[in-house]
This record gives C-alpha cells, sequence and structure tokens, in this order.
C-alpha cells in the first residue's frame, strides 16, 4: 500500500510540467522518507536559474518557486482517490550588502 502511494507521488514529481522560466529545470537526489504521521520528500533542483533570472536574483530582486503536488492512492478496479492536494512556495532574496541569501 505504502510503495504505491510512494510510485505515484514519484511519479507526479518526475513528470510534472514546469513553467517557461524554468523549461530546463530538473529535480534530482529525490528522497521520501515517512514517519508515523508524515510523508516526507526532499529534493534538490538543477536548471532553474537562467541568465536573466539569476542576475535579478543577484542584483536583490526575490525569486519565488511554487511546488504542486497532488497525492493519490492507487486503487484497482475504481478510479484513484486523491489523498492531498499540496501547494509548496518557497522564497529567495539575494541581501547585495550582507552578500548572502
Amino acid at each position: 500500500m505504502n510503495r504505491k502511494l510512494l510510485i505515484i507521488l514519484i511519479s507526479l514529481l518526475l513528470f510534472i510540467q514546469t513553467p517557461a522560466f524554468a523549461q530546463d529545470a530538473k529535480l534530482v537526489d529525490i528522497n521520501i522518507s515517512n514517519t508515523r504521521d508524515d510523508l516526507l520528500i526532499y529534493f534538490n533542483i538543477e536548471g532553474a536559474f537562467r541568465e536573466k533570472l539569476k542576475k535579478a536574483v543577484l542584483s536583490g530582486a526575490p525569486a519565488t518557486f511554487s511546488f504542486y503536488i497532488n497525492l493519490y492512492r492507487a486503487r484497482n478496479f475504481w478510479l484513484d482517490k486523491k489523498i492531498a492536494d499540496i501547494k509548496v512556495t518557497h522564497t529567495i532574496k539575494y541581501d547585495i550588502l550582507k552578500k548572502e541569501f
């Protein structure tokens, strides 16, 4: 049962369509684990910053990334059941004076 959920989650993350700004972006180093109550996912993104976006962020403009995660329970001979529909938003901003994110 948990294995099916894991396969569905990985499939969603690998085949999700990204916006035009990050067409070459891909998820790497994907690690999925669970606790008694939660399913946890860790990943890195490669290729998310094109040169124009990189210059904008390094000049102090914030960049926001949104991840949409849909988790389904696979069921035989019936429609899959949606368990969770989550939006995760992360914003980064570079401090020019301190030279840190």
